[in-house]
């Protein structure tokens, strides 16, 4: 098992690789170990060797691949959405994000095409991480199936699970919403992404995924939109909705004091 003690990026990093028993404060030594660890854009960019006896359903991307996937990706969203850029710098001025590359995520074959049980938000990836920095730690693993997606899609997952599932944990909310409704939060950061960076928003993948947005995760919100500011439904009547607007309201829709998302209302 991996454990990672954190610190600021301005200050020394301690890596611990308890398996192998290596404790060493450089990212080389680390790296001798098994692990790569780069930091791009200010975001710590990790890819994990695949245990030995494993055996899988596809052929793996290697790590220094994955790791330049990554970064392909995550350039490719911040340079086309000045949004995600601002996201992501104010996710770092409260913490630390990692990406881990995990080969052996998820632990049993699947298929998912919009992506949700490809990458996963681990806010408790990492022991003692809330002892070792003085921010808090936001770490995203993306699986064997991920890495080998297109850039622009691969870019959007990543603009979900880092910037939609790691502003609610910086801001303390993950706890308190119902998970369709921080599925909901989460996949307007994929929609916005997906606007700026010019996907086929008549393509299948693209025409399922904002059904499976509107009528699943953010029905409840919808709802309350409805309810309380009806003249705002138009704004689900756009191929490409204002986000920044539709973000601000369900900050109100959680904030409610009938908000009845955590019982599944």
């Amino acid at each position: 098992m991996l454990y990672v003690k954190l610190a600021r990026m301005a200050i020394a990093v301690l890596v611990i690789l308890a398996a192998f028993g290596v404790a060493s404060p450089t990212q080389d030594a680390a790296a001798a170990n098994g692990l790569i660890w780069v930091s791009f854009r200010g975001v710590n960019l990790m890819a994990l060797s695949p245990d030995s006896d494993a055996e899988f359903d596809v052929e793996l991307v290697e790590g220094a691949r994955a790791i330049g996937r990554l970064q392909a990706a995550l350039g490719m969203l911040l340079d086309a959405s000045p949004f995600a850029e601002a996201a992501l710098r104010s996710l770092q001025e409260r913490g630390d994000i990692f990406l881990v590359y995990d080969p052996g995520y998820p632990t049993k074959p699947t298929v998912d095409v919009l992506g949700e049980r490809l990458a996963k938000f681990r806010p408790n990836l990492f022991d003692n991480a809330n002892e070792l920095t003085d921010g808090i730690a936001i770490p995203v693993v993306v699986g064997r199936y991920l890495i080998k997606w297109p850039r622009k899609m691969l870019a959007a997952v990543l603009a979900r699970e880092v910037l939609g599932y790691g502003a609610q944990h910086a801001d303390g909310r993950r706890v308190s919403i119902a998970e369709r409704d921080a599925r909901c939060e989460a996949g307007l950061y994929g929609e916005k992404a997906h606007q700026d960076l010019g996907s086929n928003k008549w393509s299948g993948l693209m025409v399922r995924f904002r059904q499976e947005l509107e009528w699943r995760w953010c029905a409840g919100f919808k709802q309350y939109i409805h309810r309380r500011q009806p003249a705002q439904m138009a704004l689900w009547k756009q191929l490409n909705p204002d986000i920044p607007r539709l973000l601000a309201l369900f900050a109100d829709y959680v904030s409610a004091a009938d908000y009845a998302g955590a019982r599944g209302d």
